[in-house]
This record gives C-alpha cells, structure tokens and sequence, in this order.
C-alpha cells in the first residue's frame, strides 16, 4: 500500500555492490518519508529491500523490522535451520531475527515490510 496518495509513476535505476557482504546486508530500496535512506532507490511504500552476496561459510544476523520475506536468488543458504537454494523464498512471522548462513557462495534479497 503507498504511503502516499497521488504520486506520479516513476522509474529508477542504481547500480549496487557487486563485492560479497560481510556483517550485514546492504540496503537497497527505502520508503520515501520517515524511513527513506540516502544513496538508496526510493518507493512511496513503508519499506526496506536488502540484498546482497554472501561467500560460502559467511553468516548474517537480520534483525526484523516488521516482517520479512527472503529470497535466496542464486547459491544455497541455510535461514535458521531451514535450507532454501536458488529460487527458494521464506516468508519469516513472528520472530524479531534470523541467521543467514551460505552453505555455497549466495545472493539474497529481504523485504522488509509492514503486515
């Protein structure tokens, strides 16, 4: 749902990181308003997108901010205890994080959104 009403259709491109990600996912897409971060694409959406590669045996700890969804895009990655490979989503409720751990070099996206 936009957070705004009334905003013109727009188009946007960025170029992201390429390098593997070390600690912590790289922000991508924020929500124009309260959340809206510099040097990110913008949504008129109550919003995070966060992505990036992890290198095999790395981990990433994300603390939720609503709720999430993941999407393993290419590798394998084990999301707590569960392993998700190429194509493979989650959608992750009622808990505040999880552990992102490539089981081979990986690429994931988070939404991070509102219920």
């Amino acid at each position: 749902i936009p957070n705004k009403i009334g905003v013109k259709p727009r188009w946007e491109a960025k170029q992201f990181p390429k390098q593997p990600v070390k600690n912590k996912l790289n922000l991508l897409v924020s929500g124009f308003g309260k959340n809206y971060k510099e040097g990110t694409l913008g949504i008129y959406q109550d919003a995070y997108i966060y992505g990036g590669k992890i290198n095999k045996d790395d981990q990433i700890t994300y603390k939720i901010k609503y709720q999430a969804y993941l999407l393993c895009s290419y590798g394998n990655i084990t999301l707590n205890d569960k392993i998700l490979e190429k194509g493979d989503a989650a959608e992750i409720l009622d808990i505040n994080e999880f552990k992102i751990k490539a089981n081979k070099d990986s690429e994931v996206l988070v939404i991070d959104a509102p219920k």
